[in-house]
């Protein structure tokens, strides 16, 4: 497989060449009114100060040894679009979890608002299966 990324990205430039032309020959220089601008930075994350803003607890899931890790933040949305934010990742373990976000002025969870700031909630649950398995929720 990683052999042939040399020649993967060969023919991504190839491609990239053809559809300049093509783009070019129907006039399609500028932008169109769907193309959109994507910033390179979306939001900025800022601990929640307090002795309780991060905390995990150990319980059980089935018979299994489990752990809850929960994290209370501050996010603030730099661009002029809607951020929908889909998972937090802890990238120690490589797991995935909950993120939860509420709108400031709808108090539901759902998009941080253009240019505003919220409040944002992470869950983890990391359930010990056995030695060598590990499952999340």
């Amino acid at each position: 497989m990683i052999e042939n990324i040399p020649v993967i990205k060969s023919i991504i430039e190839l491609l990239a060449v053809i559809w300049s032309f093509i783009r070019g020959l129907f006039g399609g220089k500028g932008k169109s009114d769907a193309q959109v601008d994507v910033p390179k930075k979306t939001i900025i994350v800022i601990p929640t100060p307090g002795p309780f803003s991060t905390w995990w607890h150990m319980g059980s899931w089935s018979g299994n040894p489990a752990m809850q890790v929960v994290g209370f933040f501050k996010v603030a949305n730099i661009t002029k679009y809607k951020i929908f934010l889909c998972a937090a990742e802890m990238k120690k373990t490589k797991l995935l979890g909950r993120v939860t976000v509420m709108d400031s002025k709808s108090l539901e969870f759902n998009a941080i608002p253009p240019t505003s700031t919220t409040d944002l909630t992470f869950h983890f649950f990391v359930i010990l299966l056995s030695k060598k398995k590990v499952r999340h929720l």
